[in-house]
């Protein structure tokens, strides 16, 4: 079959059931695949398992996720995610989904216009 192109994670709506997925399937994707969490209202319902302010919460994953994309520009050693941090380049967030772009991870690079 090849790689898988796209996820779309739709399952059980828990929070670990979320991240463990995440992690799973992830490193599954094809280079340039797009991988889609839905109905992420439930990291805010307690039936799910978590709360606005709960620490299993998704979104508290996310932002990990965003300062793992930005490591450098920070103590590198901090990585949440290390496993996956080379492999996003960019996250969405949308109501009530997440967008997640698989791609390698380049340092960033600044140049000059010479006048």
């Amino acid at each position: 079959m090849g790689g898988v192109d796209d996820v779309l994670d739709d399952g059980s709506h828990h929070m670990p059931h979320i991240e463990a997925s995440l992690r799973v399937l992830f490193p599954l994707l094809v280079m340039k695949g797009t991988y889609m969490i839905e109905k992420l209202q439930a990291a805010y319902y307690a039936r799910f398992d978590d709360g606005f302010r709960a620490s299993k919460n998704f979104f508290n994953t996310v932002r990990r996720m965003i300062d793992d994309m930005h490591k450098w520009y920070h103590n590198k050693n901090a990585l949440a995610l290390p496993e996956l941090a080379q492999e996003f380049c960019g996250i969405h967030v949308h109501d009530s989904i997440v967008v997640i772009d698989k791609a390698s991870a380049l340092r960033p690079t600044h140049s000059r216009v010479q006048k």
